[in-house]
């Protein structure tokens, strides 16, 4: 299973309570970065990824995740 996420924090958390009860063996988090060209975007994306990690999606709490 493969979670896209960008630079919206509330999205992957609803998500990832969504795919929990179905207990995926893998879960592969692909986060992609800002833009270069707009500075403003770096807090989003910094606020995603913690997001992700402090719900339990991140490589330290589910077995099987790739992060990138």
């Amino acid at each position: 299973m493969l979670l896209l996420a960008w630079r919206r924090p509330h999205t992957p958390c609803q998500v990832i309570d969504a795919i929990r009860p179905a207990a995926p063996q893998r879960l592969d988090v692909a986060c992609d970065g800002p833009n270069p060209d707009r500075p403003e975007e770096a807090e989003k994306v910094a606020a995603t990824r913690a997001v992700i990690e402090d719900a339990g999606a991140g490589p330290a709490n589910w077995s099987g995740v790739t992060a990138t």
